[in-house]
């Protein structure tokens, strides 16, 4: 059985947001960030590298924060009340919005933040999906070069 969690929450604030995770039988985690795609994934890389630092006494090595040019218009999170679901992830940025319902295992709140990312990367023309793997069009585009004599 996977980590599961107690709570999620996320607060707005004068276009500041703090994201509050609690897992079951430990204390609240919260991190800060604002809607620029790239701080959101490295708030939950935080929180992901907080979890690990709990479980294996190791402290937590300092995330790398990404930052990139997608911006989001609108984030939020709602509690359900459908089983097996928990919250509603909600992200728009321009003409295109990301939803979905998550339950309460990590992991699976992880693959949504994972989607979302793959989701507006895909849509604004920055990473190419493939079945086995997602990757930068511009990295794409450097091995393309790097090919041709």
């Amino acid at each position: 059985m996977g980590r599961r969690i107690a709570s999620l929450r996320l607060r707005e604030k004068r276009g500041a947001y703090l994201l509050t995770v609690r897992l079951v039988g430990q204390e609240p985690m919260a991190v800060g960030m604002d809607l620029n795609l790239g701080h959101i994934m490295s708030a939950w890389s935080t929180v992901l590298r907080t979890v690990q630092a709990r479980e294996t006494g190791v402290p937590a090595e300092e995330a790398t924060a990404l930052t990139g040019s997608i911006v989001l218009t609108r984030w939020a999170i709602e509690p359900l009340v459908v089983a097996p679901f928990r919250w509603r992830l909600e992200m728009e940025s321009g003409p295109y919005r990301f939803a979905c319902h998550v339950d309460d295992e990590l992991e699976h709140v992880t693959d949504a933040f994972s989607a979302a990312m793959k989701f507006f990367g895909l849509k604004y023309g920055l990473v190419s999906v493939y079945p086995e793997m997602t990757r930068s069009v511009a990295r794409e585009r450097e091995g393309l070069e790097e090919v041709r004599p």
